[in-house]
């Protein structure tokens, strides 16, 4: 982390990109890499790592005589989301994409009858 003397090895970290589950909000900041080549050390140009608040999909209503399933999508403003849906929870299918997302967003979505367990999710899928 920049503004420390303090650099910490990163298990796993041996290529040009780092993916990292379940990061804190403390976390946020801006990093540097320090490269070794040889007997020479460099530190690379700051990176900002931006920690997203975790999307949250909630039932509102089902309009059972209509198969209408409604629910809301928060999270955070000004981020793309991907939603998709699930009988079996291992194949997905693109519902829709939320494009510069306001932070609360209405889906509608009309059951097929013949899906008795449907799953949906929502993920980040690009940031600014």
């Amino acid at each position: 982390r920049m503004n420390s003397t303090d650099w910490t090895n990163i298990l796993g970290a041996t290529s040009t990109a780092l993916v990292q589950n379940s990061v804190p909000k403390e976390a946020a900041g801006d990093y540097r890499d320090m490269v070794a080549a040889g007997t020479t050390n460099f530190a690379t140009a700051a990176a900002t790592l931006r920690v997203a608040e975790r999307p949250q999909l909630t039932a509102r209503a089902v309009d059972l005589s209509t198969g209408v399933f409604e629910m809301t999508l928060r999270g955070e403003a000004g981020l793309d989301y991907r939603i998709e849906t699930s009988t079996d929870l291992v194949e997905w299918s693109l519902m829709t994409t939320v494009p510069n997302f306001p932070g609360q967003f209405q889906i509608k979505d009309i059951v097929p009858a013949r899906d008795h367990n449907r799953f949906f999710r929502a993920e980040i899928v690009s940031s600014p």
